[in-house]
């Protein structure tokens, strides 16, 4: 009898211990697969973000092909284009490149989403993408108020949501009766107000307003004042046709045209407080050339002879080249700043992991 209980308390004890040891397994395994899944996150997120890092640097370092695709006419691009926004003369992304993605170039030049999407196939495949060219800071409008026969132009430059400071801003407005500008310094909050001086208060006036925060940073906003008469929009082709030993030569043309054009080319070379516009007549929307410095921004407004129209383009211009439908799925983004035409502007590529 003493040896049975004694059995049963070893069997019990075995048991016991059994248990113990399966829970302790069951949890070892538990971590196991946790620590397994954890560091296959990690590595996946570390390939994901290093496949996006080699899709923006083959965007950002390569001139695409062919290397002049930039002013060669869409239809005329070869089906093996490359997509690529290097500029063939310097290290810096593509100025006219970069043009070809807006909403207000010429048809005949502009590239749609899935022209982009066939230069982008080597790279990325079939994947949804977004692209985002913009200016490292941000210059906004947020008033225009006649006095009397003046135009008083507020505004703000900021960065990240912060105003910056001792920026330097340009305002200027233009109409058919010629050119009107002034300049001034924001505040410690970033806002800035400034008065163009005319005599009458004119019908319309395009406001454009270039900002300058430090030497090689640049930003631009545009709105239209308008009194008695709202101009119609006229969409204006900017291309850089080759680059001199002082500069670059661009060439405008207005699309759709059958009126005569002034122009006046607004710029502020970075790092400098000169303040330089001309004005010269494109005549029935043809194109015309303009010598311009290597570095800065470009704002060209073009006002008709006759009809209250008028257009406007930067040169870099900003860019968001959106899906159509956004994926229900994992993206990856990476952003970073590079020079075009001497200023830092920064660039964002969005890819889906699966493809469309």
């Amino acid at each position: 009898m003493r040896y049975s209980r004694r059995a049963q308390v070893r069997g019990i004890d075995f048991s016991m211990a059994l248990i113990i040891f399966m829970l302790v397994m069951s949890q070892i395994l538990i971590m196991t697969s946790d620590l397994i899944q954890t560091n296959y996150d990690k590595a996946h997120t570390f390939q994901q973000g290093t496949r996006i890092s080699d899709y923006s640097e083959s965007v950002t370092s390569s001139e695409g092909f062919p290397a002049s695709w930039g002013t060669t006419l869409t239809a005329a691009l070869p089906a093996t284009w490359k997509f690529g926004l290097k500029s063939s003369s310097s290290n810096s992304l593509d100025p006219t490149k970069i043009g070809r993605l807006s909403d207000t170039t010429n048809s005949s030049f502009r590239l749609s989403y899935s022209d982009i999407k066939q230069g982008l196939n080597s790279s990325i495949g079939d994947k949804t993408f977004e692209i985002k060219l913009g200016y490292t800071f941000q210059v906004n409008i947020t008033s225009t108020t006649p006095t009397g026969s003046n135009i008083d132009v507020a505004g703000v430059v900021s960065k990240n949501g912060q105003g910056l400071n001792y920026s330097t801003v340009w305002v200027f407005g233009v109409n058919s009766a010629g050119l009107v500008s002034t300049s001034t310094i924001s505040g410690t909050d970033g806002s800035f107000s400034a008065t163009l001086i005319y005599a009458p208060l004119p019908t319309y006036s395009r406001i454009v307003v270039i900002a300058q925060y430090g030497a090689v940073t640049e930003s631009m906003d545009t709105t239209t004042f308008v009194n008695t008469a709202t101009p119609t929009v006229a969409n204006v082709t900017l291309q850089e046709r080759n680059t001199l030993s002082s500069g670059s030569v661009l060439d405008m043309h207005v699309s759709g045209a059958s009126a005569d054009y002034d122009y006046h080319a607004l710029f502020i070379p970075p790092g400098t407080s000169t303040t330089a516009s001309t004005s010269d007549l494109i005549t029935g929307g043809t194109s015309s050339s303009l010598n311009i410095p290597e570095n800065g921004i470009i704002v060209i407004v073009v006002v008709s002879q006759t009809l209250d129209e008028v257009g406007v383009s930067a040169f870099p211009t900003s860019v968001n080249m959106q899906p159509t439908n956004v994926p229900y799925d994992t993206s990856n983004s990476y952003t970073t700043t590079v020079l075009c035409r001497g200023i830092l502007i920064t660039f964002e590529f969005t890819v889906w992991e699966n493809a469309a």
